[in-house]
């Protein structure tokens, strides 16, 4: 009868030491495991790489160029116009790095399962800094225009159809500051919610009332995207997001990363050293790295909803 592989560290003949032999093997795992797994890579545009550490942009002052378009007389020019743009601002990458170990003993008490638990840690680790760092961009886009919800989504005074067509609402009538008749036209799309708080909606008669279910995202980009339409916005969730808060925004537009280093994940080397023995540490390791820029260049293009529960 054939093994079934539940996992990369499943089956009789894998040990620590076969591990700690092929230098990939940790590398590749790691690497599959979080591709797809950061939230800033649904939420934000790829700005493209920098060099510098620090990426300069402007806040969008308008959604259309400063001049409309002319008659132009045969032979003419043809005029020129150039997009609104706010105050200069600038973001600094900051580079988040971790990585984990093959101890000399777990290597010879084969200790597989230890070894399996430190990189899911590891992976897992990761992804909860990406979702802090999207988070902190988004706060500080809101801050002192965040929405407070009718009520905890849990309990039975909430109206929580009104507090998501709130949001939708303030992310489409977003306007530019001193011209209200000039909208930006952004067009919300996306909900990002802890799953616990995607349970709740899914239990609501009048969010059931709007859902859509089965719908075949095919997305390399998050694998966090569920299969669910809620209102014509699709859902996101992350666990090491907050129960208490919700977001509605335009995914791209709102912001954009820029890496300096991608993320790289090491081959398994011998720590401080190259010896049989691992090093002066008898230890190896493999080691995750990324170094990204995250900013917020329209920030009217997502709303936060607040007090939704605990």
């Amino acid at each position: 009868m054939a093994n079934t592989l539940s996992s990369t560290y499943d089956g009789g003949a894998l040990t620590v030491s076969d591990i700690k032999n092929d230098p990939t093997f940790l590398q590749t795992r790691i690497t599959e495991e979080l591709d797809g797994a950061f939230v800033e890579n649904l939420l934000f545009r790829d700005g493209g790489q920098n060099a510098s550490g620090v990426v300069a942009f402007r806040e969008a002052a308008s959604a259309v160029l400063a001049d409309a378009p002319e008659d132009v007389a045969e032979f003419a020019e043809i005029p020129t116009s150039v997009l609104g743009l706010g105050a200069l601002k600038s973001a600094h990458a900051r580079k988040r790095a971790l990585g984990v170990r093959i101890s000399y003993e777990m290597l010879h008490e084969n200790k597989l399962d230890l070894l399996s638990q430190q990189v899911t840690a590891l992976n897992k680790t990761m992804v909860r800094d990406s979702v802090r760092t999207a988070l902190a961009a988004l706060n500080g886009a809101v801050a002192g225009n965040e929405q407070a919800a009718t009520g905890a989504w849990g309990g039975g005074s909430a109206d929580i159809v009104k507090d998501v067509f709130d949001a939708i609402e303030r992310v489409q009538g977003a306007h530019v500051d001193g011209n209200p008749n000039e909208l930006y036209g952004y067009d919300p799309d996306t909900l990002l919610v802890h799953p616990a708080v995607l349970s709740k909606l899914m239990r609501n008669d009048k969010i059931m009332s709007a859902y859509v279910g089965d719908i075949a995202h095919e997305n390399p980009v998050y694998k966090g995207l569920t299969t669910n339409t809620i209102f014509g916005l699709n859902v996101a969730t992350s666990r090491f997001m907050p129960l208490t808060e919700a977001w509605v925004l335009e995914a791209g537009t709102v912001g954009f990363y820029s890496d300096t280093i991608p993320l790289t994940v090491t081959e398994t080397y011998p720590e401080r050293g190259n010896s049989s023995l691992g090093g002066s540490t008898m230890a190896w390791r493999t080691d995750a790295v990324i170094k990204r820029a995250v900013a917020i260049d329209n920030p009217k293009a997502v709303a936060k909803i607040t007090s939704i529960g605990s």
